[in-house]
């Protein structure tokens, strides 16, 4: 005999005058919730999938049953959906601003070019998924090196404390 397993899924009761997908589609709340997570405000990520700033930023913080509706399944589907298609925009966009980098770099400054360049190659590294933080070794090496002199600095700031200690006494 088989263990029949069943799922249990707790219907959510909304308030009748705010109900999350009336006007709002699961889709677009997903695309809007991907674009927050990529590091864009709510309210830009809500302009961007046409909704309202106060929508957007309700879906957000989950407010008015959109934390519920963005555990269920339905919704973690369209947000996967919605992150393939960001990925393949954002490739298609990249291709785009390399192309119009290439047109426009003789009228920039050296430093506007400077800039521009390693812009895109960190874009280009995230969207590999390779590291962009290169610098953090060096950073932690620097650090490491400060604590040893500080504890150096620290052991004479202790010597001629003692010494001062050591001259008043023999003085008095």
């Amino acid at each position: 005999m088989e263990n029949d397993v069943t799922e249990v899924v707790e219907v959510i009761e909304l308030p009748p005058k705010k109900r999350p997908g009336d006007r709002t589609s699961l889709a677009r709340a997903a695309k809007l919730v991907n674009l927050v997570a990529s590091g864009q405000s709510a309210r830009r990520a809500g302009k961007m999938v046409g909704m309202s700033p106060s929508t957007a930023k309700d879906i957000i913080a989950g407010r008015n049953g959109w934390a519920q509706i963005k555990l269920t399944k339905e919704f973690l589907a369209h947000r996967q959906s919605s992150s393939i298609d960001l990925e393949l925009l954002s490739g298609e966009a990249a291709k785009q601003a390399l192309v119009r980098m290439g047109e426009t770099v003789g009228k920039s400054s050296y430093g506007q070019a400077v800039y521009g360049f390693g812009v895109s190659v960190d874009k280009f590294r995230l969207f590999a998924g390779q590291s962009t933080q290169n610098l953090s070794v060096k950073v932690s090496e620097r650090i490491e090196g400060l604590d040893a002199a500080l504890a150096k600095l620290d052991a004479a700031l202790k010597i001629k404390s003692q010494r001062s200690r050591e001259n008043a006494s023999s003085k008095g």
